[in-house]
C-alpha cells in the first residue's frame, strides 16, 4: 500500500512524555568518526548533552507514519527464537524483513543490508554491540543517490531502474519491558531542510586503533560511508514508544529519495531517568533498501 501524509499536529496528550539527555554533536567538533570493532564503538567527534522533552508516541501511534514522521511502529512477530544466534537469524530474519518491508510500502524490490545486535551490557571483544547514543541518521545524502543506484545495479542487473528508493532500519528489542536505554526518534519533519547534518564517517575495524591513530590522516576518508551527526536545535520534536515488547517493530527512515515526504528520521538511544527501574536493553536493527520501479 502507499503511504499518504496526513497533517494532525498531535498535541492533546503528554501521557508518559519524559525529559531526557541526548548528545548532539558539539559546535567545535571537527574531526568525526565511528570505529567500529567487535564489541566496541568509538567516536572521535566531541557531543554535549541537551536536555529535552521526549514525548510518548503510544497515544498517536495510528496517526505516526514513515511519510508523516520518518518512522512507525508496527506489530510483526518472528519466528526467530534467539536474535544472537545468526545462523537463525540469516535463515529467518531477513525473509521477514523483506515481506514487511514490502506489504507496509508496496515496494517491487528490497535488498537486504544485514543486522545488528545492540546491548546495554556490551563489552569490548564481546558478540554485541553497545547502543548508539548520539543524534545520528545512518546515512549522508551526499552520494547516497550514487549508492543507490548501485546497489540496484547490482542486484537488479538490467534493470528498468527505480522511481524511488527508501533505506530504512526494523528495529526490535527482545528484552522484556522497560528498556534502559530505549530508542528516541526525531519527527524528521522538525529538522530544517538545508541541515544535512555533519559527516560522521564509518570505519570498521578488527582491532581499535589508539587515540592518535583515530585522530590522524586516513587516506581516501572521504569517498567511505558516512553517517550524519546533528547539532542542537530547538526546534526537534521527538518521540520514543514506551515499553515496547518483542512482537512490536520501529521502521524509520535514513534516507528516502522523495523529500516531499518525511525522508530521514535523527534518532539516539538514551537512559531512562533513574527513577524508572528498567531491564538491560537488547535488541536488533536491520537495514533494507526498498526500489519503486
Amino acid at each position: 500500500m502507499t503511504l499518504h501524509a496526513a497533517s494532525n499536529p498531535l498535541t492533546e496528550s503528554t501521557a508518559g512524555d519524559i525529559e531526557a539527555d541526548l548528545n548532539y554533536l558539539a559546535n567545535d567538533s571537527h574531526i568525526n568518526r565511528r570505529f567500529v570493532a567487535p564489541g566496541l564503538e568509538i567516536n572521535t567527534g566531541r557531543y554535549e548533552p541537551h536536555r529535552v522533552t521526549i514525548r510518548s508516541a503510544r497515544p498517536f501511534q495510528e496517526q505516526i507514519t514513515l511519510d508523516t514522521h520518518g518512522f512507525q511502529l508496527v506489530r510483526s512477530p518472528s519466528a526467530v527464537r534467539d536474535f544472537t544466534a545468526k545462523a537463525e537469524v540469516d535463515e529467518i530474519y531477513g525473509k521477514e524483513v523483506e515481506a514487511l518491508i514490502r506489504s507496509l510500502t508496496g515496494a517491487t524490490r528490497v535488498v537486504l543490508l544485514g543486522g545488528v545486535v545492540r546491548t546495554a551490557d556490551a563489552y569490548e571483544g564481546g558478540p554485541t554491540q553497545a547502543p548508539a547514543a548520539d543524534v545520528h541518521v545512518d546515512f549522508f545524502p551526499r552520494g547516497t543517490e550514487e549508492r543507490l543506484k548501485a546497489a540496484y545495479n547490482q542486484h537488479v542487473p538490467g534493470g528498468a531502474g527505480f522511481k524511488r528508493a527508501i533505506a530504512f532500519s526494523v528495529w526490535r528489542t527482545f528484552s522484556p519491558p522497560p528498556q534502559n536505554m530505549p530508542l528516541a526518534l526525531c519527527d524528521g519533519t522538525s529538522v530544517r531542510e538545508d541541515d544535512d547534518g555533519m559527516p560522521n564517517t564509518m570505519i570498521r575495524i578488527d582491532k581499535m586503533p589508539d587515540e592518535n591513530a583515530r585522530m590522524g590522516e586516513w587516506p581516501g576518508e572521504e569517498k567511505m560511508l558516512a553517517a550524519s551527526v546533528f547539532h542542537y536545535d530547538s526546534a526537534h520534536r521527538w518521540w520514543y514508544f514506551p515499553d515496547m515488547i518483542r512482537n512490536e517493530v520501529l521502521i524509520f527512515k535514513f534516507y528516502d529519495s522523495d523529500r516531499t515526504r518525511a525522508w530521514r528520521c535523527p534518532h539516539t538511544a538514551f537512559r531512562l531517568p533513574e527513577y524508572l527501574k528498567a531491564n538491560t536493553r537488547r535488541s536488533i536493527e536491520y537495514r533494507s533498501l526498498a526500489f519503486f520501479e
